[in-house]
């Protein structure tokens, strides 16, 4: 037999009070661990929540309307649309009216006063269908 388990061999045995001292040990130790795992946990959760309304109070939101967008572009270019083809519109009336003022002196020796109006009122009717769709 070598030494090292003559030693063993010889060793008193631990007595009950040194089991049961070693047994809160080990009670005490998980105790002392679980503590701490929840201790943490809580300090965790709470920073967490601290930095989440640090953020929501402190910070503004920037919100994009996607829709509300293309909705205001729409209308601002039907807008443009229709102010360009009021501004064509009453150009090409002025320009009839130039014309026709200028067809009624040079013939007016030609036709009637009557023929003359309902001519400018056809031109003036033909000339809205065309630009008014």
């Amino acid at each position: 037999m070598t030494l090292a388990t003559q030693k063993l061999l010889l060793a008193p045995m631990p007595t009950r009070s040194e089991c049961k001292k070693k047994l809160s040990f080990s009670y005490k130790m998980w105790y002392w661990i679980l503590q701490n795992i929840i201790v943490s946990i809580l300090i965790i959760f709470l920073v967490h929540n601290l930095i989440s309304f640090l953020r929501d109070s402190y910070t503004t939101k920037k919100t994009k309307d996607v829709v509300g967008l293309h909705v205001q572009k729409y209308k601002t270019i039907m807008e443009e649309m229709h102010e360009t083809n009021q501004k064509e519109k009453q150009e090409i009336m002025q320009q009839a009216e130039r014309a026709l003022k200028e067809n009624d002196n040079s013939k007016k020796n030609d036709l009637s006063e009557k023929e003359l109006r309902s001519m400018n009122e056809d031109l003036a009717d033909f000339i809205q269908r065309q630009i008014v769709p």
